[in-house]
């Protein structure tokens, strides 16, 4: 081998040398840029952890809020029944005493009628007993046409 088997090899190693540092540069500025867009997905990702975080807290804020008002709700569909219950009880208490007194009506109407019929009776009997005088008829024969 001579030198100008040596200058080439040189010159090749050299070139192969500055080929190495050219790719090495723009790997380097190739980790740079990913380095970079790795600080702002950190950022992004801690930013929605937060965010999360934040949810989970409303949603258990709104869970006890649902779980109250459900509560409430329940104890006032039970206030309104019970209410409707008596305002129930109220009515059927009022069409009772109304039976009862149309009850007693009907008494105090049958003993009326009762006592009617037996002064109609002892009227009957006592016009009947006195033939001459008094005379009952059924039918009229002049205005019965």
């Amino acid at each position: 081998m001579d030198e100008k088997d040596f200058a080439r090899i040189e010159e090749l190693f050299t070139k192969l040398s500055e080929d190495v540092t050219k790719k090495l540069a723009l790997q380097s500025e190739d980790l740079a840029q990913l380095a970079v867009q790795s600080v702002g997905l950190d950022k992004k990702l801690t930013a929605q952890s937060k965010d999360l975080a934040h949810l989970a807290v409303r949603s258990e804020e709104l869970d006890q809020k649902l779980t109250a008002q459900s509560k409430d709700f329940s104890q006032w569909l039970g206030v309104q029944g019970d209410r409707f219950q008596d305002k129930l009880d109220l009515v059927v208490d009022g069409y009772q005493a109304l039976s009862e007194k149309l009850d007693r009506v009907e008494i105090n109407l049958s003993e009326k009628i009762d006592v009617v019929a037996s002064d109609l009776s002892v009227h009957r009997t006592d016009t009947e007993a006195h033939h001459g005088v008094y005379r009952v008829k059924e039918e009229d024969e002049e205005f019965g046409k």
